[in-house]
């Protein structure tokens, strides 16, 4: 089983809260009252990366007004897009999402 970069995975959620507060100029103390989070956690997130759990992912979505999932989602794409062990994989995959056809395995 491939270990998962903790690391990796925080820099992720710290990137996409950044973003997604950027994108809808919000203050961290906005955020923080719209997702029912403290601001100083809001500031944690964003500083020093965390891997939240399920609720608080949740509370995140409620407080950037997305749907459930969409903050996993982009930590998700973030780790993958960071991770070179995963990058081939997600850009052969993005082929096939795109196209709807798998590549065709060369035989040897």
């Amino acid at each position: 089983m491939n270990s998962i970069d903790l690391d990796r995975i925080y820099y992720a959620c710290r990137l996409t809260v950044l973003r997604f507060r950027s994108e809808q100029k919000l203050t961290q103390e906005t955020l923080a009252e719209r997702s029912g989070l403290t601001r100083q956690y809001i500031s944690i997130l964003e500083t020093e990366g965390r891997n939240p759990q399920c609720d608080i992912l949740y509370k995140l979505d409620c407080g950037f007004e997305l749907p459930f999932g969409a903050i996993a989602a982009e930590i998700a794409k973030q780790y993958v897009q960071t991770t070179p062990r995963y990058a081939a994989v997600a850009e052969k995959n993005s082929a096939v999402w795109k196209t709807g056809k798998k590549a065709k395995k060369k035989r040897t």
